[in-house]
């Protein structure tokens, strides 16, 4: 279904002085991890780790195009009386641009990324969405239906836009050999929280992959689902409540452990008023990834998450869906050879 959902990012000076070790990766080594959890189940990713893993990576460079423009306050970038006269949005995102991970799970694998976008990349694509914005709604084989459980609003991003295409690009990235070449993405969707909305429990992918029907393309009739997800926080405006919460995610560190590294910002339930799992509180830039669908395409149910309800202030984030074909709905395989259609069912 369709889905989901400032302290400042961590230093990483005070990370480093934590007296754990950490463990320093390249891009290509996590998209490598992300890979084999996918393809192979996260107790063979177990098998890469140290026996004492601490969920910290550092710094990586990330491919990214270019723009030099700068930003001023976005507080009043969606009230109707304040027209965008002081701010110049970006048209493409920001070069060789870093960020930091956390692997907060394994199994199912869950890692938390600090600084995904920059503040003015968050603010521009607010920018772009700002008159787009309608009720949300979830997606099903018959179409698109409002529900009481999402009382949010959205707006799709163009893809056309050189600045969704650079982050979409940046995903791709992160994503690496999970994600293959020929896979795209859905529509990127801006989703908008004032007090009292909420996205009740649900998972982001199908129970049973849905079929692409769009005469005239060449991929009409293919079946595809979501393998993964990113949501981004761009916007938590004197905010209370929103955090995005995963009950069943079982966090690699302790309670303590993770209010000693991330503060109030990635929690357990109890400490939002929730029972169980991990929460994460909007911070503008940061993203939480994670695989709904291993490479057969069989749903993890363990991924169900829910946007809190907002108390106070105004939350803004960014669904960022990679799509992944998994055959045709004549019983084509996915990647272009024959085999028996791939329908899957979810794993409980």
């Amino acid at each position: 279904m369709d889905v989901k959902d400032e302290v400042r990012p961590r230093d990483p000076n005070t990370i480093n002085k934590n007296p754990r070790s950490h463990y320093r990766l390249p891009i290509s080594s996590v998209a490598l991890l992300v890979t084999v959890s996918a393809v192979l189940g996260t107790g063979v990713l177990n098998q890469f780790l140290p026996v004492q893993f601490p969920p910290i990576f550092n710094t990586w460079n990330d491919i990214s195009s270019t723009n030099t423009n700068s930003s001023t306050s976005h507080d009043n970038l969606l009230n109707d009386t304040t027209p965008f006269t002081t701010f110049t949005p970006l048209t493409t995102c920001t070069p060789n641009h870093t960020y930091t991970t956390t692997i907060i799970s394994t199994s199912p694998l869950v890692i938390y990324i600090t600084s995904f976008l920059t503040p003015l990349e968050s603010t521009s694509l607010i920018h772009l969405g700002a008159s787009l914005f309608t009720p949300s709604h979830i997606s099903t084989p018959s179409g698109n239906i409002p529900v009481h459980g999402r009382t949010s609003t959205s707006a799709g991003l163009p893809l056309t836009s050189p600045l969704v295409t650079c982050l979409l690009s940046r995903a791709r990235t992160f994503m690496g050999p999970l994600l293959p070449p020929s896979s795209p993405f859905s529509t990127p969707q801006l989703v908008r929280y004032h007090p009292t909305q909420k996205f009740d429990l649900h998972t982001d992918h199908w129970p049973t992959h849905q079929v692409l029907r769009a005469p005239g393309d060449p991929n009409s009739g293919r079946l595809y689902n979501r393998p993964a997800s990113f949501f981004v926080f761009l916007r938590a405006d004197a905010l209370e409540g929103g955090e995005t919460w995963f009950p069943d995610v079982r966090p690699l560190t302790n309670a303590s452990a993770l209010r000693e590294v991330y503060g109030d910002t990635v929690v357990p339930g109890e400490d939002v008023g929730v029972e169980g799992g991990v929460a994460f509180k909007p911070v503008v830039g940061n993203a939480v990834f994670w695989v709904n669908v291993d490479g057969e395409g069989v749903g993890d149910e363990r991924v169900r998450h829910a946007g809190l309800p907002v108390r106070r202030g105004e939350k803004i984030g960014l669904n960022i869906w990679p799509r992944r074909w998994f055959g045709w709905e004549d019983g084509e395989d996915g990647e272009g050879g024959r085999g028996k259609e791939r329908k899957r069912g979810v794993l409980v």
